[in-house]
């Protein structure tokens, strides 16, 4: 656990970050200026990162969302606060969300939780050609020059007509590489990339970011920040949400064409009124859901969560 800000005496409110796919709270990197000017002397500002990775990439994929907010529960549990509002974006909000139910039912005070741009993967995608891909897309790579041809919206059409009525069945490296007509280019990038080992794609990836001269030494850094990628991901592909008793307030993004895979209607009042028993309230935020924590569009969620 991070402590951005510590309050003077028992916080009244104790606002919770909970970490994105890659386990680490770099996504709130531009957020967190305004949220700590936010913060009055008598609240505090927190946040979870993935803590030890081999104990992260242990947890079951089946149970890993809820296995996660169990152990950040605990932890919140022995922290002093009058309240807390959790706050998490892309796989954090699905965290922050249990978190939240575990607390509620401890008798905890859980004043909201702000999803920030989190969507269901509509089916199974548990390719590994295709979660580096997300995973280079999520990190500002340049994935088109990786080797990783397609736009998000090609991507997008060319797994829902692979998972036409076979949603529960995985993707495999030999459909993507079989693709034909229109999205034949697409399908022979895929084949040499299937050709290359992992570890040599993860390279590609790393060394279209502009810093990654610099940084020669940080290619393990890189690899191990996939691996807890990957292993969110594939968490989100078995996670159901719980009901949640409280409050929510979900923030969507305007552009929503440019999520890593097909996702489930985010905005669907039916989805989420399943989901949300307490006060739901949904506002949309500009950008998509690689730029909606960065400037300029940062500053119009600081200002709706405040």
């Amino acid at each position: 656990m991070v402590k951005f800000k510590e309050a003077e005496g028992i916080p009244e409110v104790t606002r919770v970050l909970f970490h994105a796919g890659t386990g680490t709270l770099s996504s709130y990197k531009e957020l967190l200026p305004y949220l700590a000017q936010q913060c009055t002397e008598n609240e505090a500002l927190l946040g979870f990162n993935f803590g030890n990775a081999e104990d992260y990439l242990k947890r079951s994929i089946d149970t890993l969302l809820i296995d996660s907010a169990k152990s950040y529960a605990d932890i919140l549990m022995e922290q002093e606060s009058q309240k807390f509002e959790l706050i998490g974006y892309c796989v954090g909000g699905w965290i922050a969300l249990e978190t939240a139910t575990i607390l509620v039912e401890k008798g905890i005070d859980v004043s909201k939780v702000t999803i920030i741009s989190s969507s269901l993967c509509g089916h199974n995608f548990d390719n590994d050609l295709l979660l580096e891909r997300a995973f280079g897309i999520s990190i500002g790579a340049d994935v088109k020059r990786a080797g990783y041809g397609g736009s998000n919206k090609d991507i997008q059409e060319v797994l829902s007509v692979i998972k036409a009525n076979h949603e529960e069945r995985g993707i495999t490296t030999e459909q993507l590489c079989n693709l034909s007509g229109e999205y034949k280019e697409i399908g022979v990038g895929f084949e040499t990339l299937s050709k290359m080992k992992q570890r040599d794609r993860l390279k590609c990836i790393y060394e279209t970011l502009s810093n990654s001269e610099d940084n020669g030494g940080n290619i393990e850094m890189f690899e191990l920040l996939y691996q807890l990628f990957s292993h969110s991901f594939r968490g989100v592909m078995r996670y159901k949400p719980s009901g949640y008793v409280g409050d929510v307030h979900a923030l969507f993004v305007e552009d929503d064409t440019k999520h890593f895979f097909p996702v489930k209607n985010i905005s669907n009042k039916d989805l989420w009124n399943g989901i949300v028993l307490g006060d739901l309230k949904i506002d949309y935020i500009p950008g998509d859901h690689g730029d909606c924590l960065k400037e300029p569009n940062v500053k119009s969620v600081a200002e709706l969560i405040k």
